[in-house]
């Protein structure tokens, strides 16, 4: 009798379970094995260059503002969709990508060192912060606690910047209510205007800021998170971190046209306000420039685990932490939307890093659950409106493109005649739901039950 209150009880949970509508996250049919053969795509395309269209006759869409925008699948080197819009704009064209440089960052560490370093304190390899001492939790960062794998999923409780966006350089003098700020006050260094910093300046302001929350807290924006993590890396493979870029990702991908410092004088670029802001040792963060097409065999090789084994790929592709929005979640260094395609089927995470520097802003894009992903990138005064109308348009009608054909394809694949060797035989059919069903059973001949 022991036995059975635990057996009990198992029924009782799973019953409560089953009676949730809680299906299994992840995809909800196989991937489109050949994306360019499926009509659903190619109406989707049709629909969304329409739209563009219109919209940019309308004056919707600001004609003033440059875009680009790739979708792309897993399964296929042709793009699913392609769309350029000002004068000399194309797949090579070169754009601030802001901070998704962020995920090269992570990428190169993960294609470098794998996952084992992110437990580790960032204490044990950027000496300048063991030296810190805690006389106020308040005022004083405990970076003994912070690790790398905190660094790069925005867990580390530290401030966003050091310098980037001070705009005390830019205050007149003699502003009621405002003390002046004597010279040694006055940055020097690290924001718009000024001359980079150096490691040693960079760290001597990273003490003097403020923490955010305890460690793994609450997430918290951070850039200088990612200057750190470089740091931790070169420390660990004694290779300096714009090196294992290269190697690591730029040369294995033929990423020719992706580059971690200003291009000089390059003739596919389009130069706007931010174009010559210097990240310097903040470059990690969001200091990077790229393309459309590089960025696309980026974001494309991550899907296809290229660079990673399928399990760290797989690993690195979740949730960490969450936030206040429900339907938003963080990883590393991913932004994390949650979004229902379908009525009644598993919701779909989209892993997402946007980027903003000046009037550039960027969206690399992918759903690991469907295999596919897009990349967008925007420059020009209407930036944000263009960027917005963008991405929902192509959240709402490649996604749920890819929702509709995968389950297209699975009725072409999965529907039919099965029979088990007693000789009994059934119809299975696809249907509106995230399942296939059958229709009827048929036993020895003698007779149907309809279910």
């Amino acid at each position: 009798m022991g036995f059975i209150r635990p057996f009990a009880l198992l029924g009782t949970l799973a019953g409560l379970a089953l009676g949730q509508d809680c299906p299994i996250l992840g995809p909800t049919y196989p991937e489109v094995l050949n994306p360019s053969s499926s009509t659903v795509f190619a109406a989707a395309k049709a629909s969304f260059d329409d739209e563009i269209t219109k919209a940019l006759a309308s004056g919707q869409l600001d004609n003033g503002t440059a875009f680009s925008i790739q979708v792309f699948s897993r399964n296929s080197d042709k793009l699913l969709f392609e769309r350029h819009h000002g004068s000399s704009v194309g797949p090579d064209t070169l754009y601030r990508i802001g901070s998704i440089s962020k995920v090269m960052t992570v990428y190169t560490t993960l294609a470098e060192l794998g996952d084992k370093y992110w437990t580790e304190p960032v204490t044990k390899y950027v000496p300048e912060l063991a030296r810190l001492k805690v006389r106020d939790p308040v005022y004083d960062t405990d970076w003994s606690e912070v690790t790398l794998g905190a660094l790069a999923s925005y867990l580390s409780g530290i401030a966003r910047d050091y310098a980037l966006g001070d705009i005390a350089p830019y205050l007149p003098p003699g502003i009621p209510g405002i003390p002046a700020l004597n010279a040694t006050e006055q940055i020097q260094c690290g924001t718009s205007g000024l001359r980079a910093c150096t490691r040693a300046e960079s760290l001597t302001k990273i003490a003097h800021t403020y923490p955010i929350s305890p460690t793994h807290h609450t997430p918290a924006y951070s850039n200088m998170a990612f200057q750190l993590l470089a740091y931790a890396v070169e420390q660990i493979t004694h290779k300096k971190f714009p090196t294992l870029v290269n190697t690591r990702l730029l040369t294995p991908l033929n990423l020719t046209h992706t580059f971690l410092t200003k291009p000089s004088n390059p003739s596919n670029a389009l130069v706007l306000d931010g174009w010559d802001l210097d990240f310097g040792e903040e470059s990690p963060a969001g200091g990077y420039y790229s393309t459309p097409a590089d960025l696309t065999v980026l974001a494309r090789s991550i899907l296809r685990s290229t660079l990673l084994p399928p399990a760290l790929t797989r690993s690195w592709l979740q949730p960490l932490s969450h936030t206040a929005n429900m339907a938003l979640s963080l990883g590393r260094p991913w932004e994390i939307p949650r979004l229902t395609l379908t009525p009644g089927a598993a919701p779909v995470d989209v892993y997402t890093k946007q980027g903003a520097v000046g009037a550039y802003l960027a969206l690399l894009a992918l759903s690991p659950a469907q295999g596919v992903g897009y990349t967008m990138l925007t420059a020009g005064g209407k930036s944000p409106a263009t960027y917005a109308w963008l991405q929902e348009k192509v959240d709402a009608i490649f996604l749920g493109a890819a929702e509709a054909a995968a389950r297209e394809e699975a009725g072409r694949r999965f529907a039919g005649n099965y029979t088990v060797e007693a000789g009994a035989e059934g119809t299975a059919a696809a249907v509106e739901v995230p399942i296939l069903r059958k229709t009827f059973m048929r036993s020895d001949g003698k007779g149907k039950c309809k279910l």
